[in-house]
């Protein structure tokens, strides 16, 4: 088990089984487990900005305004997180590198295929949801986005939106040509064209 530990007002840790790390930092978010080594991560903030530790040793040097919501890919290889390269600026970062496409007011529900070689998330940008898929916003503007889903192979990417009160689809940023009063999220066929 891991978890963030406050010793007091300005030092905190993460603790395994119980354990503090020796480590302590200015600030931490919730920790993860690598699927793999089992080694523990969790954002960390030291000198006002926001790195990665893993074990209690920085991984990614503290460069980000902020740093949170850590997701490992399905194989284990690749890890993302949603930040904010500067204040204001929200947008994924992959392996510490972070994407080009930023929002102005917060990204959530990040989403990886299931080759692990794609990703997709929901934001706010102007107080409109857009979805970006591989670092790029796809078209449009709506009153609610839901989390992309992917095709089995990965090829695909889609999305449920609403707007004005009436929901459909995205598919590959393509708007599906109706509107529904109620719909549910997207669901690919096993095989994936469908």
């Amino acid at each position: 088990v891991a978890a963030q530990v406050r010793h007091n007002l300005y030092d905190y840790t993460i603790a395994v089984d119980g354990k503090p790390w020796a480590q302590t930092f200015n600030a931490v978010w919730e920790p993860i487990f690598h699927p793999q080594t089992q080694a523990v991560l969790a954002p960390v903030r030291q000198g006002g900005a926001w790195g990665l530790a893993q074990d209690g040793q920085f991984l990614w040097q503290p460069r980000y305004a902020q740093l949170w919501k850590l997701q490992f890919s399905p194989d284990g290889q690749r890890l993302a997180a949603v930040c904010a390269p500067r204040y204001g600026h929200w947008t994924v970062t992959v392996d510490n590198t972070p994407w080009l496409t930023e929002l102005n007011q917060f990204l959530t529900d990040l989403r990886w295929s299931p080759d692990s070689q794609r990703i997709g998330v929901i934001g706010k940008e102007d107080g409109h949801w857009k979805i970006l898929v591989d670092d790029t916003a796809w078209p449009g503007e709506y009153d609610m986005a839901w989390a992309p889903v992917f095709s089995p192979d990965s090829q695909h990417a889609a999305a449920k939106v609403e707007r004005n009160g009436k929901y459909t689809v995205l598919l590959n940023g393509k708007a599906y040509s109706e509107e529904f009063d109620g719909l549910w999220d997207p669901v690919f066929s096993p095989d994936g064209p469908k």
